[in-house]
């Protein structure tokens, strides 16, 4: 099954240092340096829902999210699962780049996102004078190796375990404390958050609509609120919770 996401014709704008100031990644680099890679950088604003590249392509570039949700969908004949959910300063498939190797999943964006797009000889040359790159570029490879193996075990147990802890870890990386309630500014659809963890869109459609109406977590047109995540770690434990 093709993973949802179309390729559309990227507004691509002028490159400049906030870009890279912007991402992490390059903290290393002098401002000399950083000024050089902004030269020869792209940067595309995307659409929800526009493909960033596709499995089985070959890099071109390094690309990394400056701003937005991204993620990333492995596809098998007649299924796909979102293997990661990427956020802004994050790189996307720059180990297989950094490999020279197809794409192992399709990048789709989730929200409106900001790419940054860095040439292979540039960005390796960079890698060259910064050492310290390899190592982003290993804890990135371990962080995301590390997401699958869990998401792989997680499978075992019931839908609302999966469901309760993926959204805890996503509120743990990406959310935000807003009047005493944590907020996680990410669009996911149904299908996302069936995808995410092998479920039915019904399925995940019937336990996000209990957890609301029980005051748990409500999903707003930009994300969820969580207004009792004690209750999603008890589930995502296997304990009962108790109204």
């Amino acid at each position: 099954m093709e993973p949802s996401g179309q390729v559309a014709g990227k507004m691509t704008v002028s490159p400049t240092l906030a870009h890279l100031d912007a991402l992490g990644f390059f903290r290393s680099l002098s401002p000399q340096e950083k000024a050089q890679l902004a030269a020869v950088c792209k940067v595309a604003v995307r659409e929800r829902g526009e493909s960033l590249f596709r499995q089985g392509d070959p890099p071109t570039h390094f690309v990394f999210l400056a701003l937005g949700f991204a993620k990333l969908v492995r596809s098998a004949p007649g299924r796909s699962a979102i293997v990661a959910i990427a956020g802004p300063g994050e790189p996307l498939g720059v180990v297989a780049a950094f490999e020279s190797r197809p794409y192992p999943a399709s990048a789709v964006a989730l929200s409106p996102a900001t790419t940054v797009e860095v040439p292979e000889r540039p960005f390796l040359s960079a890698v060259d004078r910064h050492p310290e790159l390899v190592r982003l570029i290993l804890r990135v490879s371990a962080r995301r190796q590390f997401e699958t193996a869990r998401r792989i075990a997680d499978l075992a147990g019931p839908v609302e375990e999966r469901m309760a802890r993926v959204l805890l870890c996503l509120a743990e990386r990406h959310g935000r404390i807003e009047g005493g309630r944590t907020r996680l500014l990410l669009p996911l659809h149904r299908q996302d958050l069936a995808e995410l963890t092998g479920t039915t869109v019904e399925t995940a459609i019937r336990v996000m609509s209990r957890w609301a109406k029980e005051g748990v977590v409500t999903t707003e047109e930009d994300g969820f609120t969580f207004h009792r995540p004690e209750v999603l770690r008890e589930v995502g434990r296997g304990e009962p919770s108790e109204d």
